[in-house]
């Protein structure tokens, strides 16, 4: 929005007729014949607009009204300093769909996936690193570049062998077998073939990795005891799994060698670079920039108390993100930790705490590692 110059009455017209007599005396000069009234009132028009732009716009255009109005409730949102104290951006100064993503990183899963669709790259593919730092959505921000589908398996819910291949139902016309979403995803005949992500994969368990494995080798079958038949996985069918692998999780199971060797490529995402990670914050929310790179200052000292082993986990990107929404429309930073990143962390222990280490690192008491 544009800022209003305000004048007088009597200096708006005397504006007018400084400007009157000069265009008066250039149309004369040139031989050019006028209407004084048209002029006049093409001349006020011009001021009004340039003083406020805004205003005159939606005076004259209803969808600049209405645009105009949607931007300033957005920058009405303010009370006292304990909560939204600045103004808020308007949603459309924000880029909700900026995401980083590794050159390099990009380069090779997008050589991986065309590799695999083509039948020239073999074996699967594997994503690990720490929690709400974004393997499933480079997965999906890839397959939206490549113009390819991405089907989202969240391994974590699938508790048992029927909810991931398929379960027997009955009805008034007998029993039938319905065969799941995910092998309907493999099979590829009502679905357009595409990148399977196997999501938390080291969240599932031993049982349902048996059924995987002749899908993830040679063979690329799985039978269907039910239905006395095979499910063929597609050609162009890609698996590619996310994993939070080592001793630093809970929460997971141990892969065995057999299935850990099916995954015949690895890549291991950190965190983004402190620069891009700031850069993640304002543009996906609108937070100030300063306030950004005080969060992502926090985050990055919370993680190497996470690879010392002092915390069970990281300040991850997806929580710095809650936090920034929160900043953006108003809060401070302190409100917003205490609302989207100190609630995951215990508060046992006293000073040893988990949330008194968090909280020490925010507020400059805790910065040594």
């Amino acid at each position: 929005m544009t800022t209003a110059v305000v004048i007088t009455e009597a200096e708006f017209d005397k504006t007018v007729e400084d400007l009157y007599t000069q265009a008066v005396s250039a149309l004369t000069s040139l031989g050019k014949s006028y209407d004084e009234k048209e002029l006049r009132t093409t001349l006020s028009e011009t001021i009004r607009y340039a003083l406020d732009p805004d205003n005159y716009l939606a005076e004259n255009d209803p969808r600049y009204k209405e645009e105009l109005e949607k931007k300033q409730k957005a920058a009405s949102l303010v009370t006292d300093g304990t909560g939204l104290s600045v103004e808020a951006p308007a949603l459309s100064e924000k880029d909700h769909d900026y995401f980083y993503n590794p050159k390099e990183f990009t380069e090779q899963v997008t050589w991986f996936i065309q590799g695999q669709r083509a039948g020239i790259v073999k074996g699967n593919g594997m994503i690990v690193g720490p929690s709400g730092q974004g393997k499933t959505e480079s997965i999906i921000r890839l397959c939206a570049d490549l113009n390819i589908p991405c089907y989202v398996m969240d391994m974590a819910s699938n508790t048992t062998v029927e909810r991931l291949i398929g379960h027997k139902e009955v009805d008034k016309d007998g029993t039938h077998y319905i065969v799941s979403e995910f092998l309907r995803w493999v099979e590829a005949k009502e679905y357009e073939p595409g990148v399977i992500v196997l999501d938390e994969f080291t969240r599932s368990h031993a049982t349902i990795h048996n059924v995987l494995f002749p899908l993830m080798d040679g063979r690329k079958t799985v039978f269907i005891p039910d239905l006395h038949m095979n499910i063929m996985k597609h050609p162009q069918t890609v698996f590619l799994a996310t994993a939070n692998i080592g001793g630093r999780f809970t929460g997971t199971y141990n892969m065995d060698a057999a299935m850990r060797q099916r995954f015949s490529y690895t890549w291991e995402r950190e965190f983004p670079p402190a620069e891009n990670e700031v850069k993640v914050l304002v543009n996906r929310t609108g937070c100030p920039k300063d306030k950004a790179e005080l969060m992502v200052q926090a985050a990055v000292l919370s993680r190497k108390k996470w690879s010392a082993g002092d915390l069970s986990e990281p300040i991850s990107t997806r929580m710095l993100i809650a936090a920034a929404q929160f900043v953006a429309a108003g809060g401070s930073v302190q409100s917003a930790f205490e609302l989207a990143v100190l609630p995951t962390y215990p508060t046992d222990g006293d000073a040893s705490a988990e949330r008194t280490i968090v909280r020490g690192i925010l507020t400059g008491k805790n910065k040594e590692v």
